[in-house]
């Protein structure tokens, strides 16, 4: 008997199986198919770890054959590091706590490389939940992991790069928070002063810097550098920011700030990179290099500015002392001069000691008179060689002198004219702890510096002297005729001591700005920062030529009146012609880089050439004393007039130069000696530049167009300004084109 629960089931017809068969093997072959084809590794894992079935990608990925591999379990190619991992997930896999994996992993390649791969796993299951087999996805990720090695190494590169770099980096981003900043930026900047910093507001943030322009002006919100940044500006070059704020330890600092918003692909602004370099010393620098130059302009206007009787000389010697210590930065300085006879040093000022001292140093100096002779040898040998030396009161034999001043060290500077020794100036810097703590060091540059202000107050000592000396001798026709010879020789000692050093120094200053030049024309060399930092040396090279030519063409003044009243001014006349509106246009251009910004408008006639025989150099010189003039006396906003004109006179044709200015203008009693030697109005004041100046342009200018036959002259109204002019008689051989009308 046949139960109820058992059902009939027939067999299907034979055309239905051969279908099914059909299907089968249609479906088989497209796995197949697909198994082969796929751009992925794949594999079917026994449960112990042997190769089932592999496709030919994971046989390459490995490098192995597909009969080798098979021979292979996955244990025998994993990487030794790896492979427990790999066995925890597979456990993880057979006790049924998760239904697939996926691991980055090494394998060992048939020619022992190592490759790196993403494998993927499942574990397969019969009807019963047993294992039976793993199906493996491998990706062979070794490139992608070559490519993050290497960014991982460029970024520690970076980062190693950034931390290493003296200037101050930060990244913002878009909202204006700290996303990074450098070692050198937690040196700067307060970020660690609160906790909430760095997430900080901008402006917030730049409430806790105390930001100020480069005049201490508080900086408004709107105009600190984060805030143009991510507005789109690019901080850079003549638009990077100089400001001050304080730092972490609340020290004034003076920081220049560059930077760039950054953009995403589509041009948005997604942050700002912002690069802060410390400038605090370098413009400490700049500015002790102006006091230095100032000083020593001021020195030398001094030449023209001393008194004319002995009894003042201690009056000139404390201006000098004065200034000395503005220009040297020193707190005490002491003048002596030396009796070219008896060599008895006779103290002449003293700066720096406190009142009871003073007062005591004046009554020792009175007490102890000294000798140049009875010196110690070698400090006398020293002097007379004009050599700048220490003494140092720390160190045998000094220390064990008395000293009521607590003196640490002396710099001697000689004050020689030639060969002679007519004083010493003495600088020192104070007192010290008795530890030794504030000693004072002196530079190369200090001693240069020491040297060149002594020989700069020689020269006003000596010029003292010799005017006193001509005072002494007037009415008697060979004193008077002695002391111009010796004004004559100081005049030209002067110059040779100050033409000398100046020469060097410009050519110096020349070969650096061509060094800075040549680096300038390969930017593509050197990063942004470094460009920004040769642009600024540039700028104060740049600035200090102009400045050595200011000396250098009081140094010329000099030399040329000394030419003058000894009959030896040359003048060098060419047998050709020269073009005086040439003169004129190339003389004008080069005063204008010695005055930026000044307007000097040029009216000529209509005429191709004026042909005069004349000094080329001499002439320009001549325009340039004339402007110069206009220039010195009248308002920045106010322009300088160059005209020229031909007249007619009786004795033939001639040009004529006229400079005409807008300021205060002159006196008729000032007209009548403003042609004079080292005369200077006291009642007019220097309108703009340095107001550096002897007095002799004008004399020396008169002298050349005379020398050329010519007239000088000057029309001038007060409070509206004054026209100097000068005439030189026109070459007649020579023939005048109208300019066609334009």
């Amino acid at each position: 008997m046949v139960s109820s629960h058992n059902t009939f089931r027939p067999e299907p017809p034979e055309d239905a199986k051969s279908a099914l068969l059909q299907q089968l093997k249609e479906s088989e072959a497209r796995f197949q198919m697909l198994f082969e084809h796929v751009a992925v590794g794949m594999a079917f894992v026994g449960i112990q770890g042997q190769w089932l079935q592999v496709n030919q990608k994971l046989c390459s990925i490995i490098g192995y054959s597909h009969e080798e591999l098979l021979s292979h379990s996955f244990q025998e190619i994993t990487h030794p590091d790896d492979l427990e991992t790999d066995l925890n997930f597979v456990q993880s896999l057979l006790d049924g706590h998760s239904e697939t994996y996926a691991l980055e992993k090494r394998y060992i390649r048939k020619d022992g490389s190592i490759i790196w791969i993403n494998l993927t796993v499942s574990l397969v299951r019969d009807e019963m939940n047993r294992p039976l087999y793993f199906i493996s996805v491998v990706e062979d990720i070794s490139e992608r992991k070559r490519v993050e090695a290497e960014s991982m190494a460029h970024a520690s590169q970076l980062e190693a790069i950034l931390s290493a770099m003296a200037d101050a980096i930060m990244v913002y981003d878009q909202t204006g928070s700290v996303v990074y900043a450098s070692s050198a930026a937690y040196e700067l900047f307060p970020l660690e002063t609160w906790p909430e910093h760095l997430s900080l507001d901008p402006t917030e943030r730049a409430m806790h810097y105390a930001l100020r322009d480069e005049y201490g002006q508080p900086l408004e919100p709107d105009r600190s550098p984060v805030h143009r940044l991510l507005n789109g500006e690019v901080l850079k070059g003549p638009t990077a920011l100089d400001v001050m704020m304080n730092d972490r330890l609340n020290h004034e600092v003076s920081v220049s700030i560059s930077g760039s918003p950054m953009r995403n692909a589509y041009g948005q602004i997604t942050g700002a990179v912002l690069i802060a370099h410390d400038v605090t010393r370098r413009r400490a620098l700049e500015r002790r290099t102006q006091q230095a130059l100032e000083g020593l302009i001021a020195m030398a206007e001094a030449l023209v500015a001393l008194p004319e009787s002995a009894e003042q000389e201690d009056k000139v010697a404390l201006k000098l002392a004065a200034l000395t210590c503005s220009v040297l930065d020193c707190p005490r300085v002491s003048i002596f001069s030396v009796n070219e006879e008896s060599e008895e040093l006779r103290p002449l000022a003293v700066l720096g000691l406190p009142p009871e001292q003073l007062e005591e140093w004046w009554r020792a100096q009175r007490r102890n008179v000294t000798y140049v002779h009875q010196m110690d040898a070698a400090i006398v040998d020293r002097l007379r060689h004009n050599e700048v030396f220490l003494l140092d009161f720390q160190q045998p034999p000094y220390n064990s002198f008395p000293n009521p001043y607590q003196i640490d060290k002396i710099l001697v500077a000689p004050m020689c004219i030639g060969e002679r020794l007519i004083g010493i100036l003495n600088l020192d810097y104070g007192p010290v702890s008795p530890d030794g703590q504030g000693r004072h060091h002196y530079s190369d540059s200090e001693r240069a510096l020491a040297s060149a202000v002594a020989q700069l107050s020689a020269l006003v000592f000596q010029r003292q002297r010799l005017l006193n000396e001509r005072a002494e001798a007037q009415g008697r026709e060979v004193a008077l005729r002695e002391a111009n010879l010796r004004m004559e020789e100081f005049l030209g000692v002067a110059s040779h001591e100050l033409r000398t050093p100046l020469t060097t120094i410009k050519a110096n200053v020349q070969l650096s700005l061509r060094r800075i030049q040549a680096m300038l024309r390969r930017t593509d060399e050197m990063s942004d920062e470094n460009v920004e930092k040769v642009e600024n040396m540039r700028g104060m090279l740049m600035k200090a030529e102009r400045q050595i030519d200011v000396l250098n063409r009081l140094v010329g003044d000099l030399i040329d009146i000394s030419r003058i009243q000894t009959g030896r001014l040359q003048l060098h006349l060419r047998q050709e012609p020269c073009d005086l509106i040439a003169i004129l246009q190339e003389t004008i251009p080069e005063q204008h880089k010695a005055t930026r910004g000044r307007r000097i408008d040029l009216h000529l006639p209509e005429v191709e050439q004026i042909a005069v025989l004349a000094d080329r150099d001499r002439i320009a010189q001549v325009v340039t004393n004339y402007l110069s003039n206009a220039l010195k006396y009248s308002r920045v906003d106010q322009p300088v007039h160059v005209s020229l004109q031909i007249e007619e006179h009786e004795d033939g044709r001639f040009a004529r130069v006229l400079v005409q200015d807008y300021g205060p203008g002159l006196l008729p009693e000032e007209i009548e000696k403003v042609w004079d030697i080292f005369y200077q109005s006291q009642r007019i004041s220097v309108q703009s530049g340095s107001g550096v100046g002897l007095g002799l342009g004008l004399h020396i200018s008169q002298t050349i167009i005379e020398r050329h036959h010519g007239q000088v002259g000057v029309d001038s109204t007060p409070g509206q300004g004054s026209t100097f002019w000068f005439t030189l008689p026109m070459k007649e051989s020579i023939l005048y084109t109208e300019y066609s009308k334009r």
